[in-house]
Parts: structure tokens; C-alpha cells; sequence
């Protein structure tokens, strides 16, 4: 049926092929290179010329998705595509309600190349991140963001004649920097960028994260966070390059789908637990020359409580700490815990308490200056080994 979905109507012409009839050219389908939710992507010859082109065949009921496409690849074709490293846009067409877009014909993507080539060294990225970037400089010149970055929306050139060469493609998400709206969901879901995950306005830097990615996967031959899940990426991102500021938390639309606050707990002991995470880091560091010494623990704020004494606001805080130093309020502070306290309370101090045991393990294998990275013998996310190629 040539009017649902991308089942195309397509007639000979007598010389043996399906031919697509464009405005101004025909286009005889030598094979099917591509298949997505969008459609189809068709390597044709120019009839009557040497020319080989890649028709994107669009489904019928994706009419948004065309329209902004076609917007975004109208204001693109402003720039210089060679310049900026962007496919060329040859002309467009309608086909039995189909809309038809004919770009320059283009190697392979990223994905491909790293499954059949395997990973990068950082001499093949070093190009390829120039031009990428310099892609992004043109279009924020223009005021759009692309709003898809990943390995798929990289093509290759020519990997044989002209390697390392590339051009960005696949516009359909891109749209103009002042028309985003906080809380739009854009970017595949392994190089979405924590501002679009959190519901908080973004703007032209959320590329720059994707390429990050991107750039990442080509050195690793995996993406760096995980790709089906948004509250493990989310947890990833914590876990290698620290929490969001608390300002991006605030006005986060999505906070409260990743992140709680623990309400109950005062700035002092937030003050005291991060002394405490301090002194448990100089205790475990993976070099024993590194290690704290007995003489500088016994200095250390946690146990001295300087940090808290020199706060006003800390006062009673300290005045506790200082009396929970006693053995004898120890005695009697473990008799009442172990009548008198609140389940709630109980319940959080040991959530707590498994927190601090994860905590523990975490930095165990992980200390300042140190990143996961892969294991020659045994790629994949879930074998890793400790390196120091990029920083938390």
C-alpha cells in the first residue's frame, strides 16, 4: 500500500529498478542503506548522470518531525557545508505523500566505524573533535542546537580515501536556541545532557555534552553512561563527576524524580559528615607513602571539631559532640538509643549507615584524580579497571 507507513509505490520505468520521481531529477533505488522510526534511507543513482545520492524516504504520519527538519535544514543552508562539516541538502520532493529529501551520499557513521574498527586512539578523535566542534561553532552562529548528538549522527566522508574526515547529519531534532522550553525531553538518553534530564532550561552547551560523549564512546567503544536507563545515568554522572549545584537542584522540573533531601539534617552535622568523608579519604588512599598517619588523624578537623567551633551557629552542636566524647554519655546515650528512639529516626541512620558502608567501597577503589576506563582483555561497562585518562 503506497500511502501507509514508508511501503513505497514505486514504478519501472523500464530499465529494471525502482525509480523515485523527484521535481527535477529521477532516482533509480540501488539498495536500502537505512531503516529508523522515521522511515527509510535509499542509495540511488541520478538517472542519466554518474551521480550517487542518499534519498531519505519519510513516513507519511510523521508530519511534525518534517516540518521542523526542513525548517532547521533551510536555516542551515546558510552556511558552507564543507566549512561546517554539515551533509548537503540537494533538493526535495514529494512522493505519493511521502516527503523525500536527496543528501550527498556519505560513507558510514560513527557506530558502524567503531563496530567494525573497534576503538579510537586519541591521534584518530584529535580530527575529528575539531571538526565536530567547529561544526557546533557554525551552528550557534545561527542560533540552533542540534539536540541529538551521538556516534549515529556522525558520518564518515570517505573512510578509505579521506579518513577522519566527517560531517554531522540527521536534523530532525535540531531547533532555534530561543524556542527551547524547560522540561522538553531531546537527546538520545546516553549523551542527554543532566540540565535536560532535570527539567531545567538548556541551551546550545547541551552539544557540547553530547559531543563530550561522543568523543568518549569513539576512545572506549562503549558509551560512557548507560543507555536504557535515566535514573543509573543519573546515578553515573554523581558517581564520576559530582553532584549538580544546589541552584540547579532547586529549579530543576525533574529533581524530585532523582534527587530527596534529607530535611532533617542540620548544616552542622552536613558540616561534620563531609569532615568525616574527608578523613575517611586520606585513610584510604591507594598509596601507603599517601596514607594519613595516626599523629595527623588525631588533628584531623573531624576529630579536633575546629571546623565547627569557630560557627557561632554550631554551638549546640558542638556542645553535644563534645559531651558524646565522655564515656559515660556514650553509656548513657547507647542505653537510650536502644529504648526510647523513634523508628523513623532509626530507620534513617541505618539507610544512612548503608550509605556510608557504599561510600566506603566506592572510595576504596576510587580516589581524587581517578577514573574508570576500560579493560583491554575484557571490554564493556561493567569490566573496568582504575586509570587515570580522564578526571572525576
Amino acid at each position: 500500500n503506497g500511502k501507509s507507513g514508508c511501503s513505497l509505490q514505486l514504478y519501472s520505468q523500464g530499465i529494471g529498478r525502482k525509480v523515485l520521481q523527484g521535481n527535477y531529477n529521477a532516482f533509480i533505488i540501488l539498495e536500502f542503506i537505512g531503516e529508523g522510526s522515521y522511515g527509510k534511507v535509499a542509495k540511488c543513482k541520478v538517472y542519466g548522470r554518474n551521480a550517487i545520492v542518499a534519498v531519505k524516504i519519510i513516513k507519511q504520519e510523521i508530519k511534525v518531525n518534517v516540518e521542523n527538519e526542513l525548517l532547521m535544514l533551510e536555516v542551515i543552508g546558510l552556511l558552507n557545508a564543507d566549512q561546517a562539516h554539515v551533509v548537503k541538502l540537494y533538493e526535495r520532493f514529494l512522493y505519493y505523500g511521502h516527503t523525500c529529501l536527496v543528501f550527498e551520499m556519505l560513507d558510514m557513521d560513527l557506530f558502524q566505524h567503531c563496530l567494525k574498527k573497534g576503538s579510537l586512539c586519541v591521534n584518530d578523535i584529535r580530527p575529528i573533535a575539531k571538526q565536530l566542534l567547529e561544526t557546533l561553532q557554525a551552528l550557534q552562529s545561527l542560533g540552533v542546537i542540534h539536540a541529538d548528538m551521538k556516534p549515529d549522527n556522525v558520518m564518515l566522508i570517505n573512510s578509505e580515501y579521506l579518513p577522519n574526515r566527517v560531517k554531522m547529519i540527521d536534523f530532525g531534532m535540531a531547533r532555534h536556541s530561543y524556542a527551547t522550553r524547560r522540561g522538553d525531553l531531546c537527546q538520545a538518553i546516553s549523551y542527554r545532557a543532566p540540565e535536560v534530564t532535570l527539567g531545567l532550561p538548556y541551551t546550545e552547551s547541551i552539544d557540547m555534552w553530547g559531543l563530550g560523549c561522543v568523543l568518549a564512546f569513539l576512545y572506549l567503544g562503549f558509551s560512557l553512561f548507560p543507555v536504557h536507563c535515566e535514573h543509573l545515568i543519573m546515578r553515573c554522572i554523581v558517581e564520576t563527576l559530582g553532584m549538580p549545584s544546589r541552584r540547579q537542584l532547586q529549579k530543576g522540573k525533574n529533581t524530585k524524580c532523582f534527587f530527596h533531601e534529607e530535611v532533617d539534617e542540620s548544616d552542622e552535622q552536613m558540616k561534620d559528615r563531609k569532615s568525616f568523608i574527608d578523613l575517611l579519604k586520606k585513610m584510604l588512599r591507594l598509596d601507603g607513602e599517601k596514607r594519613i598517619s595516626p599523629t595527623e588523624a588525631l588533628q584531623h578537623p573531624f576529630i579536633t571539631m575546629s571546623h565547627l567551633s569557630h560557627d557561632p551557629r554550631s554551638r549546640d552542636y558542638l556542645t553535644e559532640a563534645l559531651a558524646s566524647m565522655t564515656f559515660e554519655y556514650a553509656l548513657i546515650h547507647s542505653i537510650c538509643f536502644n529504648n526510647t528512639i523513634a523508628r523513623k529516626t532509626r530507620t534513617r541512620l541505618i539507610r544512612s549507615a548503608l550509605l556510608l558502608i557504599k561510600c566506603i567501597c566506592f572510595l576504596s577503589r576510587v580516589h581524587d584524580g581517578l577514573v574508570v576506563t576500560t579493560d583491554a582483555k575484557n571490554k564493556g561497562p561493567h569490566n573496568c579497571v582504575v586509570s587515570s585518562q580522564f578526571q572525576f
